[in-house]
């Protein structure tokens, strides 16, 4: 999810706020924050693989 640094504080809030998805109960979690969005996929996108992408 792409967010504005100023808006980080309202988007992990609201994500905390959701507890159901299609009827089933779900924990949102934030994997991390990145400044840069090719880093943040090297450091929390996993590959169909299970791995996390290098």
């Amino acid at each position: 999810m792409r967010v504005s640094n100023r808006s980080l504080d309202k988007v992990r809030g609201t994500l905390a706020l959701i507890d159901q998805i299609d009827n089933h109960r779900v924990i949102v979690r934030s994997r991390g924050v990145s400044g840069i969005l090719q880093k943040a996929e090297s450091k929390y996108v996993q590959s169909p693989h299970g791995a996390l992408a290098s």
